[in-house]
């Protein structure tokens, strides 16, 4: 297919791919989702403390660069390992990243008072409701 998880090069361009996803979810159902994006953990950096928040990812597109696209939530990327609290997912650590959408509200919170468009590191198993694709350059 020559198809790859998108990097996001501006903040502008993650609030656009943001909403686009919004527009997606809400013609599947609606309520809240997130998009996934072609990021992936570096491995200097597998705990919140190893790196600052804008170091801790890289685009994994071939083509994004820099480091203006990264729009993380408060107080992430935290770097969350599964198994913690009992949870039955043995996944390990968050080496993707995804962008939180609300159906409908830019300044509604999405999950763990984040909001539409800001960036949450995920675990790669999770099911994501969209994701970003584009073309390999």
């Amino acid at each position: 297919m020559g198809t790859t998880l998108s990097g996001v090069q501006t903040r502008d361009e993650a609030r656009r791919i943001a909403d686009a996803a919004r527009v997606v979810v809400n013609q599947h159902g609606g309520g809240i989702g997130e998009v996934w994006l072609g990021a992936r953990r570096k491995n200097m950096c597998p705990y919140k403390e190893s790196c600052q928040p804008l170091e801790t990812f890289e685009w994994t597109d071939g083509h994004t660069t820099g480091k203006d696209g990264f729009n993380f939530a408060y107080n992430e990327p935290n770097g969350w390992i599964l198994p913690a609290g009992g949870d039955n997912r043995p996944w390990g650590q968050q080496y993707c990243l995804a962008a939180e959408v609300h159906p409908n509200c830019d300044s509604c919170p999405v999950v763990f008072g984040f909001f539409h468009n800001q960036m949450d590191d995920k675990h790669c198993q999770d099911t994501f409701r969209t994701y970003a694709c584009g073309k390999k350059p």
